[in-house]
């Protein structure tokens, strides 16, 4: 790397180790502006996406850097466990629930009247009704849920752990 690119030093928490991070030139500026409490004339792209975080009601809790491949850090971001009903034509939210903790994604079935919500850290996937955002189950299915699908032909969901394996459940 040259010497005169940016580096971003991260620090293990409670601990010694450092990890440097080469970041672009416009990055750079980016983290240099908010650390001098500077406003672009025009919000950045992290500035939207805080943006849309408070809006929609949900913090950033963690952030696991979760691999290095061809020179780029990979990472998932764990966010406060709320899901929101979004109208996109009025752009507001009808509703934001809780559903566990760090949900990671979801799916909604065929008909529309269920969402399937991941739970990351908490292992589940929550069963919520669409018409009103209630939980209907929270059902426990691996120790590291990571993704979501629902097959309307069988009425299954079919979730994907961080371990490799599947779990597949019945939605009758």
């Amino acid at each position: 790397m040259p010497s005169n690119q940016p580096i971003i030093l991260l620090k293990e928490i409670g601990g010694i180790r450092f990890l440097p991070i080469w970041v672009g030139s416009v990055e750079a500026t980016a983290i240099a502006f908010a650390q001098q409490g500077l406003t672009p004339p025009r919000p950045l792209t992290h500035d939207l996406i805080v943006n849309l975080l408070k809006s929609l009601e949900v913090e950033l809790q963690t952030i696991h850097l979760t691999e290095l491949r061809d020179g780029i850090f990979y990472a998932t971001l764990n966010l406060s466990g709320r899901v929101a009903a979004w109208n996109l034509t009025t752009k507001k939210m009808s509703a934001v629930i809780t559903t566990g903790k760090a949900a990671r994604s979801l799916a909604i079935s065929s008909d529309g009247s269920a969402l399937f919500v991941v739970n990351f850290e908490s292992g589940t996937v929550s069963k919520v009704r669409a018409r009103d955002m209630k939980i209907l189950q929270s059902i426990k299915v691996c120790k590291e849920p990571i993704g979501v699908t629902y097959d309307a032909p069988t009425s299954r969901t079919w979730v994907a752990c961080y371990d490799g394996s599947i779990k597949v459940f019945d939605n009758n």
